[in-house]
């Protein structure tokens, strides 16, 4: 979980693909318009 998160599309796909508990969060997260501060503390490391 680190090189595939570098897209955007690429980390929702495997998020709601791979993911189940993570799923909720992500979507949760999305829904604050927050996303953003998880892709880019997924680029980040």
């Amino acid at each position: 979980m680190g090189g595939d998160t570098l897209d955007d599309g690429i980390y929702k796909e495997v998020d709601m693909s791979n993911a189940g508990s993570a799923t909720d969060i992500n979507f949760t997260v999305k829904k604050a318009d927050i996303y953003e501060i998880s892709f880019i503390y997924a680029q980040d490391p």
